[in-house]
């Protein structure tokens, strides 16, 4: 999650925990934002997609907005 200053700008991130996040899409699997349930609050945070940078190694064949874990892709050339 981008951390930002008064002004807007961005001064950092803060590494979200991927079990606390839910991606808001669309039907074209374009991501329109996030969810995020901080931990000790019973509210969801909803950020806009430009409020995330959503980085991975290898996308889920599936699913166009998910990740694979780096195990995965070894699971599937096994199979």
């Amino acid at each position: 999650m981008k951390r930002r200053n008064e002004a807007g700008k961005v001064v950092g991130y803060q590494v979200l925990n991927t079990r606390d996040v839910s991606i808001r899409a669309t039907t074209d699997f374009q991501i329109i934002g996030y969810n995020v349930r901080l931990p000790k609050r019973t509210q969801e945070l909803q950020l806009g997609a430009d409020d995330v940078l959503h980085v991975g190694m290898t996308l889920d064949q599936d699913d166009g907005i998910f990740f694979m874990s780096p195990l995965e892709s070894v699971r599937l050339d096994v199979l």
